[in-house]
């Protein structure tokens, strides 16, 4: 869709609530609806939706394109692979927390669940570690190939 931006930069917000704002923008019936979108709010008119979904940032340097449907071991693989700051330049900070996130929970459900075999938290642990590895260093492989290295 066409638009006149105040300042250039980005947002991210879920499929779900941009279906619910486009719902909305249209009900106001007219051809061209100023929005405001800023950490946790989007704005149409005087309509005000909150959801701490709703991210705005500066458009990263997207040296590296991590698709969205990326799996958490991808995700991590690839944090392996960069500084701190690079995850923040690449604009990358959050989905990596997430990936954090969904190991951190997957790890402690099978540490549960393998509970009655005695294995441990820090077996699961470093099993997940492993994988990661294992995928970092695939990935390193690649991308170099791809940029002319190995």
């Amino acid at each position: 869709m066409p638009i006149q931006g105040l300042r250039i930069g980005t947002a991210r917000l879920t499929i779900g609530t941009f279906d619910k704002i486009a719902g909305i923008a249209r009900s106001f019936g007219k051809s061209e609806a100023e929005v405001t979108i800023a950490d946790g709010l989007l704005k149409i008119g005087s309509f005000r939706y909150r959801n701490e979904a709703i991210t705005v940032g500066t458009i990263p340097d997207q040296t590296i394109d991590l698709p969205v449907n990326a799996t958490a071991v991808d995700t991590l693989a690839l944090a392996e692979l960069l500084t701190a700051d690079q995850i923040v330049q690449q604009g990358l900070h959050r989905r990596v927390q997430e990936a954090r996130e969904v190991a951190s929970e997957a790890i402690s459900k099978a540490t549960q669940a393998l509970k009655p075999l005695d294995i441990s938290l820090e077996q699961i642990q470093e099993l997940v570690s492993e994988r990661v590895r294992q995928v970092s260093e695939s990935l390193a492989n690649a991308l170099a190939k791809e940029h002319g290295g190995a």
